[in-house]
């Protein structure tokens, strides 16, 4: 699936004892946003990324993402149009 430049998946991580980067709790599952699993993985690595998922919820919403899925996406482009425009 081809990304646009901002546009990002989410991806986990499943580390036994890991700790989220944000609140510092034990969490298994790491979420990472990136384009592809490999720069997630390079993120988490590197120590640049991982949330909880509480953490990952709380990141979404205070920035203001928009999460949706590609195919309903494509369906509703085609029922409604271009939503990407400005009018």
């Amino acid at each position: 699936m081809d990304l646009k430049p901002n546009e990002y998946r989410l991806f986990t991580i499943v580390v036994e004892g890991a700790h989220c980067g944000g609140c510092n709790w034990e969490s298994s599952h790491q979420y990472v946003l990136a384009k592809t699993e490999e720069e997630a993985r390079q993120l988490y690595e590197d120590g640049e990324a991982g949330l909880c998922g509480d953490c990952m919820c709380d990141l979404i919403v205070e920035a203001g993402y928009l999460v949706a899925n590609p195919k309903l996406l494509q369906v509703q482009k085609e029922e409604i149009g271009d939503f990407d425009r400005q009018d």
